[in-house]
């Protein structure tokens, strides 16, 4: 009976040890690849969602993430994911930008990856099946701006020559008609757009949308110098550190997502890094967190992790996050106004 009693132990300890190694989702590993850009023109956010992705990493230790800079450049993330998929890690590819999510899209999908597009406001390959997008589209933010533009006769619209500023410029066209009297495209390679400013301002405007980056406060400037005195009216990505610490941008004002900055880990990345955290932070912790609920519930593979997605709901930085049937995120907009360094919303 001894023997049997032996035996019988022995199995019940070798079926516990199976189930703690392969059943358990907190032990698998959550691979990600984030291609952002670390060192190019767009730096100002790759840099801050890496720190947003260390972050996690560093709370959560079943998180493997690998960062690569592209420098916000087509080609140099194509060979970068082509480096990815030779090593057949099958990792969750996050990608930075419109331009370089909507590039990289298909053949991210043709390998059967899962996709997540961080701030990529104008991502439009959702229709591939592979991706969650994380940031709201440009239609949505910008049918909610063009709700707030309306009081307005007179609208010039300054935007950045790619993805972002396209899809922004044709939204607010098309919404505004022949309110807008003037619009300008500038390249990212840009610093002087004083014949640009100067073309706005013989249209008398009445306010001016910024569709720009990292950028925004020197237009600004450029445009005090020359004594335009239109209202400034900026997007999501007017938002940087630069810009706050320049005087200039004293109440500008911005379309914004709701950011809830009571939520722990927002208050643990100012605590880490020592600034506000902006959108780009709050879509790489809660794709983290969508990945870590997928998990919860044994959900891994791209397919699993998109069937998961489709049509929930979510808590976490913004709130209260929805899918649609693609997995696209939906959350609530608000306006925000700039205030002696900081920012907050506008009352």
């Amino acid at each position: 009976m001894n023997k049997y009693l032996l035996i019988l132990s022995f199995l019940i300890i070798l079926i516990g040890c199976n189930d703690s190694s392969t059943n358990n989702p907190q032990q698998k590993k959550l691979k990600i690849a984030a291609i952002l850009d670390l060192s190019g023109h767009y730096r100002i956010y790759g840099l801050e969602c890496k720190q947003a992705l260390e972050l996690i990493q560093k709370k959560y230790s079943n998180f493997e993430i690998n960062f690569f800079d592209c420098q916000g450049i087509n080609e140099s993330a194509d060979s970068i994911l082509n480096l990815i998929i030779a090593e057949d890690k099958k990792p969750v590819i996050v990608t930075l930008s419109s331009w370089i999510s909507n590039y990289l899209a298909e053949k991210i999908a043709q390998n059967n990856l899962l996709h997540i597009p961080v701030g990529s406001t104008a991502f439009n390959r959702s229709d591939l099946l592979s991706s969650v997008l994380m940031t709201v589209r440009v239609n949505n933010e910008s049918e909610f701006l063009i709700n707030k533009l309306s009081d307005y006769n007179k609208i010039a619209v300054m935007y950045i020559n790619n993805d972002l500023g396209k899809s922004w410029n044709a939204n607010l066209i098309n919404g505004l008609g022949n309110k807008v009297v003037a619009t300008e495209l500038y390249d990212d390679s840009k610093t002087d757009f004083t014949e640009e400013l100067i073309r706005i301002a013989s249209k008398k405007p009445d306010v001016v949308v910024l569709i720009t980056t990292s950028e925004t406060n020197t237009i600004l400037n450029q445009a005090r110098t020359l004594g335009i005195s239109s209202k400034f009216i900026g997007t999501r990505p007017v938002l940087t550190n630069k810009l706050l610490s320049d005087s200039i941008s004293n109440g500008l004002i911005f379309s914004y997502p709701k950011i809830n900055y009571n939520f722990s880990l927002i208050k643990e990345f100012q605590t880490e890094y020592g600034y506000r955290p902006t959108a780009f932070s709050a879509e790489c912790i809660d794709l983290c967190l969508l990945l870590k609920n997928a998990a919860n519930s044994s959900k891994y593979t791209r397919d699993e992790v998109f069937q998961f997605t489709k049509n929930s709901t979510m808590s976490g930085s913004f709130n209260y996050i929805k899918f649609d049937e693609l997995c696209r995120a939906e959350y609530e907009f608000t306006l925000m106004k700039i205030k002696n360094g900081s920012f907050e919303e506008l009352e």
